[in-house]
């Protein structure tokens, strides 16, 4: 999976095998096509939404918020799977749908 940054950055999900179950790399690479940043995930990234500057990885039952260069910012253990949440533009919040209930969730605080 892949997602594009208001300012042209793009985050790309690369996984080492092709199982769900291997772990991920996410790379961010500037509009100019330079690398920024890499993360590394023992564990499958499911998916990546990106917004000002900001990139949110959904992985099982936990969600970690990236800067720009890849760099840590939060994580989060959750109690549900969001298989797919979308980061809103303050970056502090998160929109999934999980078993048929649209939710906001706490990406940050």
């Amino acid at each position: 999976g892949y997602d594009i940054s208001s300012n042209g950055d793009i985050a790309f999900i690369f996984d080492r095998y092709s199982s769900e179950l291997s772990e991920s790399t996410v790379k961010i690479y500037s509009s100019n096509g330079s690398i920024k940043g890499a993360f590394e995930s023992k564990n499958n990234v499911k998916y990546v939404s990106a917004n000002n500057d900001y990139f949110l990885l959904s992985l099982d039952k936990q969600t970690i918020l990236l800067d720009d260069d890849a760099d840590v910012v939060k994580t989060k253990n959750t109690r549900k799977d969001y298989r797919k949440a979308v980061l809103y533009s303050n970056y502090n919040f998160a929109f999934s749908i999980v078993d048929g209930v649209a939710e906001s969730i706490s990406v940050k605080h």
